[in-house]
């Protein structure tokens, strides 16, 4: 498929050149003699790259690049001025507002191909990168969600069946079993079917810088309260509430409530699936330098260090030795957490010598504390 480049030029002689230039070696071009022009036809042709004069009369080449990036399918799009005016402030300028390179008037054959073909190619290798990784997402999905949904659905129709056709020689304790199971097997449908939304959802988050602020700008005065209930409640569900201890300094932190919440939760979960009963499991905190410093600790078997670098949406370790339950999306979602909040983790694991994580995650900062004083 030929690669699209549009041309926006106002002097005739200079846009047919370099519409012929790029033509002979292969490309699709389309041209504009304005701004104007050319920003109906970027929403109209949708170009691999865009050529653009800066010195055009009524919109110039920088309200160009503006409105061009303002447009949702060419905001990513290479960008290229032409000008004659290139000095080092007008270079950064055009640079600051999104401009990927400059070629200076006048320029060869050579330098304009060159030019085109460097962007095209980034522009290539970007993609590329992108498309291995929503197909490695897309693998992992599909490898992991048909277990994870039919196992609970497997068991809700299979309880179902009993209700239905057995329930007439059923006595109290079978039934009040049978309940049990029912509400196992639709929790932990619902808890598959929540972590993915919440790891699209965070996805979406981290590429929005007014929405990833919007979601740092709430703090939360006793961590120790939130991780204390959050670590229980998973302890409970595992049968593990007397292998529990939570430790924590309270602080404020610039961290939302269900935020923390949802880090505990996952990462208890992961203690509690890859230890025995029996074995301790240990929740610490306590500030630390401008951060809060949060660690999960076990006895369990363990992880190597490349299956600690592997870390992915979905990817289960050793799954055909342990099988145990989850999606392996729990620490991936943690790990997004984090980052959305500008903090920073680490595992340190030894094999059959348990596994700990830590966490360092941002103190409210004063302007947050005040708001919270004169509230």
């Amino acid at each position: 498929m030929m690669n699209r480049i549009l041309v926006i030029e106002d002097e005739d002689t200079i846009r047919e050149l370099i519409s012929d230039i790029l033509e002979n070696e292969g490309y699709e071009v389309s041209s504009a003699p304005n701004g104007q022009e050319g920003i109906r036809l970027v929403t109209e042709t949708n170009p691999d790259l865009i050529l653009c004069d800066i010195m055009m009369p009524a919109l110039s080449g920088y309200d160009v690049l503006a409105r061009v990036r303002s447009v949702s399918q060419a905001e990513a799009t290479p960008f290229i001025f032409l000008t004659a005016k290139a000095s080092r402030s007008d270079q950064r300028h055009g640079m600051e507002m999104g401009a990927d390179d400059y070629l200076s008037k006048p320029f060869t054959r050579l330098e304009l191909l060159n030019a085109v073909n460097a962007r095209l190619q980034q522009k290539a290798a970007v993609g590329n990168h992108y498309q291995r990784k929503i197909e490695e997402l897309r693998k992992n999905i599909a490898q992991a969600m048909p277990h994870e949904l039919l196992t609970p659905l497997n068991g809700l129709m299979g309880l179902a069946d009993i209700l239905k056709y057995e329930h007439s020689d059923i006595d109290s304790e079978s039934l009040s079993e049978i309940a049990d199971g029912i509400s196992l097997s639709a929790r932990r449908l619902h808890r598959v079917i929540n972590n993915t939304l919440l790891y699209s959802k965070l996805r979406v988050l981290a590429s929005d810088e007014v929405q990833a602020a919007e979601f740092r700008s709430h703090i939360l005065q006793q961590p120790e309260f939130v991780a204390q209930c959050a670590s229980m409640d998973v302890a409970e569900q595992k049968e593990r509430q007397a292998d529990l201890t939570v430790a924590m300094e309270n602080a404020t932190i610039g961290v939302s409530e269900p935020s923390l919440q949802k880090i505990i939760e996952e990462l208890i979960d992961n203690a509690c699936k890859f230890s025995v009963p029996g074995t301790p499991i240990v929740v610490s905190g306590a500030p630390e330098g401008d951060g809060y410093h949060l660690c999960v600790s076990d006895r369990g078997r363990g992880m190597q260090p490349e299956q600690i670098q592997a870390i992915g949406a979905f990817q289960q370790f050793e799954r055909q030795l342990y099988e145990q339950q989850g999606s392996g999306l729990g620490l991936v979602i943690v790990h997004q957490l984090v980052h959305l909040y500008d903090g920073s983790w680490r595992i340190d694991s030894d094999l059959d010598g348990g596994t700990q994580v830590h966490l360092w995650l941002p103190l409210a900062d004063d302007q947050a504390l005040e708001a919270l004083l004169n509230f």
